[in-house]
């Protein structure tokens, strides 16, 4: 029995609070679980030649260029690291100008505040090449955009920091335009094969709260796999809304928590990731919730 102790302190005038992912599969999870192989042969490695303009076997998002999904525990061919994904098992590969893009589960709003979060890995092979080469550290860096004419900004330059090394990055921002697609691609200036996992992108939906003013909530989330019964507790006597969504952003659960326990029934629910939202009046807390009916 998977169980989760949260105490959630926040300080509402200097803590912003960000509301569901509205990137799907984020965490490339969903799709066929093998390696797909686009990348052209590069050098001297032993990659196969299968270039293909989408990314196989990879829900919801489609490749520019020739990158890849790698799932651990299929190939990952002789010229990249066979790394553990940030979390679960998949993460996507790209280099150069090569990315892919998705449509948001919502539209971006103009004049709104979000937060882009993703975890960036650099492959050490590629590493080991280029320091051959010409001695030296290449370093890369990550473009993200949104259509109709909205952001477009830099990743931080990223250098190599050590095999599997998974480091996270962030930006704020405040929407140009009203977007529906969100794209990746490598800013072209060294061919080390980036890997790119668990992106998120939220809207801040900070309220106005009085100065010093701070909340304590202790959550306990426990998820039963021999009834499939997903039960919440909170240390506190106030109404809080919560509300599960599935991987596609579809609500499947909603409920007004007015005593302390409430529990869930997942049992229809097929296996994969969730996600929960508890909402109390000037905060909301969300976290992934993997559902596995084969355990």
């Amino acid at each position: 029995m998977k169980k989760l102790i949260l105490l959630f302190c926040l300080s509402m005038l200097l803590t912003p609070v960000f509301a569901q992912n509205l990137i799907p599969n984020g965490d490339f999870e969903q799709g066929i679980d093998t390696s797909t192989n686009t990348f052209l042969y590069i050098l001297s490695y032993d990659c196969v030649i299968n270039v293909n303009p989408i990314v196989v076997g990879c829900d919801y998002w489609t490749a520019e260029g020739e990158s890849d999904r790698f799932v651990y525990g299929s190939p990952f061919f002789n010229c990249y690291d066979n790394i553990i994904s940030h979390s679960g098992t998949s993460h996507i590969e790209f280099n150069g100008n090569d990315g892919a893009y998705t449509t948001l589960i919502n539209s971006i709003i103009a004049g709104h505040k979000y937060k882009l979060e993703y975890f960036v890995c650099l492959d050490s092979l590629w590493f080991a090449y280029w320091m051959q080469q010409g001695g030296f550290s290449p370093q890369t860096g990550i473009i993200f955009t949104f259509n109709n004419g909205g952001n477009t900004f830099n990743s931080p330059l990223i250098t190599y920091t050590g095999y599997g090394d998974w480091r996270k990055y962030d930006t704020i921002f405040t929407a140009q335009a009203n977007s529906t697609e969100f794209k990746f691609h490598g800013n072209n200036q060294s061919p080390l094969p980036i890997y790119i996992d668990d992106i998120s992108l939220q809207e801040d939906t900070s309220t106005s709260i009085k100065e010093n003013s701070f909340n304590c909530i202790s959550f306990i989330i426990i998820l039963n796999p021999d009834n499939n019964i997903l039960s919440v507790t909170i240390n506190d006597n106030l109404k809080h809304t919560i509300i599960i969504f599935n991987s596609l952003g579809q609500v499947i659960f909603h409920t007004i928590m007015i005593k302390e326990i409430t529990e869930i029934p997942m049992v229809n629910q097929n296996s994969g990731i969730y996600y929960i939202s508890i909402y109390s009046k000037n905060s909301i807390f969300t976290k992934k919730i993997i559902l596995n009916k084969n355990i």
